[in-house]
């Protein structure tokens, strides 16, 4: 079975606005060009026959190209505002996403209905980039899944409310360039589990468990935030070559 392809758009929003880039501007009216009255010879079928198969050749040539590019780990192409990132899964299948810093009403009004339409509308946003990169968006096999991307300020805190406190992403949402979301939703349950069982009462728990979630929170969410920043700001991709290679 052929490796599947998951490509999503996404847009990145803070409780400050989203983040936006301008969309490019509407293009004008095409010129309608004569029609000719002549019926197709049996020449012009094979000619167009012989088309599809040379651009059927191609596509195939451009998947396996991509698929080849990935290795045995992560492919992460990236630009300022947008990205292609696949991975390969141990099973063999391979997993993608394209990142689009855009406003979200844009991703939204992609209709999918038509799937590789809606894909070849996604992949236009990467005009100029190697085939053997659009067609993990172009060729991809899965559904589109669109995520949108919500962050909580850096550093969010709350005055103690009696009774009342907020644990995972109700309390440091962020975006996943740190990786740590789950972790933190997790940890964050065992410390506010244990702080219950220690504390002679549960307002005492309570600040407890807050006065170590909001530094282990904050922490985490900055991480995030200039992980995403060095990914697809103005500085992409060279940013990113820094990251793994200071030198």
């Amino acid at each position: 079975m052929a490796p599947a392809h998951t490509p999503a758009s996404s847009s990145a929003r803070t409780a400050h606005g989203r983040r936006c880039v301008r969309c490019s501007p509407r293009p004008s009216p095409c010129t309608a060009e004569p029609v000719s009255s002549r019926s197709p010879s049996p020449q012009d079928a094979q000619d167009a026959q012989d088309g599809q198969e040379a651009q059927d050749a191609q596509g195939s040539q451009d998947g396996r190209a991509s698929l080849a590019s990935i290795g045995s780990g992560t492919l992460m192409a990236v630009a300022p505002g947008k990205g292609i990132i696949a991975h390969r899964y141990a099973d063999g299948q391979v997993r993608g996403y394209v990142a689009l810093n855009k406003p979200e009403a844009w991703v939204r009004s992609i209709d999918f209905g038509d799937r590789s339409a809606g894909l070849h509308h996604v992949a236009a946003e990467f005009d100029g980039w190697s085939p053997s990169l659009t067609a993990f968006v172009t060729r991809s096999q899965a559904e589109p899944w669109l995520r949108p991307i919500h962050a909580l300020p850096v550093g969010l805190r709350w005055g103690r409310v009696p009774g009342v406190t907020l644990l995972g992403d109700a309390a440091h949402l962020m975006s996943p360039f740190a990786g740590e979301g789950a972790n933190l939703a997790m940890y964050d349950g065992a410390d506010l589990a244990g702080a219950l069982a220690e504390q002679p009462d549960v307002e005492s728990a309570l600040s407890a468990y807050e006065e170590r979630l909001f530094p282990r929170g904050g922490g985490a969410a900055d991480r995030s935030a200039r992980n995403m920043r060095l990914f697809f700001g103005p500085e992409a991709p060279r940013s990113v070559a820094a990251l793994f290679d200071p030198s």
